[in-house]
């Protein structure tokens, strides 16, 4: 990672991704360099990778499904390698205005002249029209940026070379997250920049019913994830949690509470608490890696007690 740098790269965690895939590459490629990482789609992907090439990406397979946080990390290296001043991380279906990239580039070189702090990270200001940004500003256009999700964050060649990869073993949730209290812990500044915003589903917004009369609405992922949501957030507590106790304590909490109203709006309500409990397991175990395939299974067979709202589910 030496030598001169070039402009910024793109890189894209794919998992049996849409056809829209190249629509993505197509609006990243005016501005990146763009790497497309394909987490085990299999051969019924092929054609969408084939275009995504033609849009102008470097399409990288893998056989097998690591999780978002390992497509990631080999998208991330093959960029530096190439001379990547900066790294763009997406999902695969994001959608980034076209003057995305530009004015994230923008906010970066603010930040590298303005600030005295190492700058770990930048993400827009709004993430599906929720706010990553806390206080007043620190450089102009830059204030400091809160809970960031990783898709459209920009990161400087210098922080993925001091502050190192992705927790690739943590698969995926929580991997932003860990991430941002990795870099805020160790002195470095993770920005948003104002008035960028990046238009993003977060998955299913379901009217669950918890029990006769009592209807909540949220969001809700597929089954399987909340296996790895719990998990993770006990591995990301035990971490942080003498460093940032009340960033972790609060954001435990909120979890906690979410995981039951997961849980009675789930049905059957057994399998989906088996599926936290053995989460929180494995978590205080420090059991990493992919989901066990018998409670994969298990929540194969998980359904929602409500009426979808809106949005679909994005698996990895």
């Amino acid at each position: 990672m030496t030598g001169p740098r070039t402009r910024p790269s793109a890189v894209i965690a794919s998992f049996r991704p849409p056809a829209a895939l190249a629509d993505l590459v197509a609006v990243l490629a005016r501005d990146c360099d763009v790497v497309v990482v394909d987490d085990g789609s299999g051969s019924r992907s092929d054609a969408v990778y084939e275009s995504a090439e033609h849009a102008g990406a470097e399409v990288v397979r893998h056989e097998e499904n690591r999780g978002i946080a390992h497509a990631l990390n080999v998208g991330v290296q093959r960029a530096l390698s190439s001379g990547a001043d900066a790294v763009f991380t997406f999902d695969q279906d994001s959608s980034p205005p076209e003057d995305f990239v530009e004015r994230m580039s923008d906010a970066l070189s603010r930040a590298r002249a303005s600030t005295s702090s190492s700058v770990a990270a930048i993400v827009p200001e709004f993430f599906a029209d929720t706010a990553q940004s806390r206080g007043a500003d620190v450089a102009p256009g830059l204030c400091r940026a809160r809970k960031v999700i990783q898709s459209g964050m920009l990161v400087p060649y210098e922080a993925w070379s001091a502050l190192g990869a992705l927790r690739d073993d943590y698969f995926i949730d929580l991997v932003d997250t860990e991430f941002e209290m990795r870099a805020l812990t160790r002195g470095w500044e993770v920005l948003a920049a104002r008035g960028v915003s990046m238009p993003h589903s977060l998955g299913r917004t379901m009217r669950l019913s918890l029990a006769p009369g009592l209807h909540v609405t949220t969001s809700v992922s597929t089954p399987f994830r909340y296996f790895y949501r719990a998990r993770n957030r006990v591995m990301l507590s035990r971490a942080y949690v003498r460093r940032a106790p009340v960033r972790v304590l609060s954001d435990a909490g909120v979890d906690l509470a979410y995981f039951v109203v997961a849980v009675l709006g789930a049905r059957p309500r057994r399998a989906l608490a088996h599926i936290v409990v053995r989460g929180l397991g494995a978590g205080f175990r420090g059991v990493m890696g992919r989901v066990p395939d018998r409670l994969a299974n298990v929540a194969d067979g998980v359904r929602w007690s409500g009426v979808e709202v809106s949005g679909d589910v994005v698996a990895d």
